[in-house]
C-alpha cells in the first residue's frame, strides 16, 4: 500500500480488517503517493507497506479513495454506510453517485475524488 486509498476486508457486515489505515483520523492532507517520476523520489520505496491474508468466498474486498474511505470509517455501521454498501454491491454507479452527492451536500464527506472498487469471490 502506498497513497491515499484504503482497502476494507469485510465478511457480511463485519469489518475484519482495513489496510493500511484503520480509522478516519489516519487520513492526512499529505499522503505518500506513488511518484510519476520515481527517479526524483527514490526514497518512496521503503514507504510501501505490505499485508497478506486469506481470501475465501465470504470475504469482500473494497478499495476506496480517501474521501469516501474516511467517510466510510465513520458511517459504515449506520444506515448511510449500509446504503453505500448496497449501492456498490447491487444497484450501481448512479446510486453511488447520488449517495456521494448527498453526503457532500450535507457536509459529511469531503468534496474530493471518489473511487470504489469491490472484489468478491466468484465460482466459475
Amino acid at each position: 500500500a502506498l497513497g491515499d486509498c484504503c482497502l476494507f476486508c469485510e465478511v457480511g457486515d463485519q469489518l475484519e480488517r482495513s489496510f493500511p489505515l484503520t480509522s478516519a483520523d489516519d487520513f492526512t492532507t499529505r499522503p505518500i503517493l506513488v511518484p510519476s517520476n520515481h527517479r526524483l523520489y527514490e526514497d518512496f520505496g521503503p514507504q510501501v507497506i505490505r499485508a497478506t491474508g486469506p481470501w475465501h468466498p465470504e470475504v469482500r474486498l473494497t478499495l476506496m479513495s480517501d474521501a469516501v474511505a474516511a467517510w466510510y470509517f465513520v458511517h459504515r455501521e449506520s444506515e448511510r454506510g449500509d446504503a453505500l454498501r448496497k449501492a456498490v454491491e447491487r444497484v450501481g454507479r448512479r446510486a453511488v453517485r447520488d449517495i456521494v452527492e448527498e453526503e457532500r451536500d450535507g457536509g459529511r464527506m469531503r468534496n474530493d475524488d471518489v473511487a470504489i472498487l469491490t472484489l468478491e469471490w466468484a465460482d466459475r
